[in-house]
């Protein structure tokens, strides 16, 4: 049995101290979680406290010590091994035997595997239900075409890779998609245009761009702001996109 290692079923906050002898451990067996002073019947009691405080079995604290359970084969050792740490300021402290404290672990730590088990069971539920809800998907083809100013995207940060047309609120529609077509950021065919993403600020001059793209043929084109599309395909800061200007 290791000193110091603790097992998962350890009930939370608590530590369990283990003061018999190692032969009697292994012969026993031992309480899942417990740490170990190794004393054996003939061991000194403040003798076998200073054995557990320099392994790290005891706590050096007694003022931040969690709560104790201190247990023998019948108790009697573990009385007197708990009456020495009260003696040296240690609170809390249960004593028992292995047989009238197993059951009483063996309860506490149902209830914890049983709030594990609980935790897990939503956790697996949300991400279910996230795969079955997915957020809008984009084929690696799809080309963004950013409406706004420049001003307005380095200001704000743009969607990644985005081609603008570099219109602002002043712009005629028809002059804006004109523009676009001209600065190669609008595909010239729209019967062998990729899927299109157009965008701005709130999305409005984004749907007057898209209506304007559809009265000249082009099709499947998705309508949104740097906001309502930013989670979904990231955002660069502004002065990623004022690089690339």
């Amino acid at each position: 049995m290791s000193d110091k290692a603790k097992d998962d079923s350890t009930p939370d906050g608590v530590l369990l101290i283990d003061v018999r002898g190692e032969a009697e451990a292994q012969r026993d067996g031992v309480i899942p979680g417990s740490l170990s002073s190794q004393c054996d019947r003939n061991s000194d009691v403040q003798e076998c406290v200073n054995k557990g405080l320099a392994k790290g079995v005891v706590p050096q604290d007694p003022k931040t010590a969690p709560p104790l359970i201190v247990y023998c084969r019948t108790g009697k050792r573990a009385s007197r091994f708990a009456e020495e740490l009260k003696r040296r300021g240690y609170k809390n402290i249960t004593v028992g035997g292995m047989n009238d404290l197993k059951p009483i672990i063996e309860k506490q730590v149902g209830k914890t595997e049983e709030n594990k088990s609980n935790t897990e069971a939503n956790k697996e539920t949300k991400q279910k239900k996230d795969k079955e809800e997915p957020g809008p998907r984009f084929s690696e083809d799809t080309v963004f075409i950013d409406v706004r100013g420049y001003e307005e995207a380095e200001r704000d940060g743009t969607l990644p890779n985005s081609l603008t047309a570099q219109c602002d609120n002043s712009h005629d529609v028809k002059e804006c998609v004109d523009k676009g077509l001209t600065k190669g950021a609008v595909p010239q065919d729209p019967k062998t245009a990729p899927p299109l993403v157009v965008y701005c600020r709130s999305g409005k001059r984004a749907q007057r761009f898209a209506d304007e793209l559809k009265r000249r043929g082009y099709k499947n084109i998705t309508v949104g702001s740097v906001k309502s599309l930013a989670p979904v395909v990231g955002k660069e800061s502004p002065k990623a996109s004022q690089a690339k200007k």
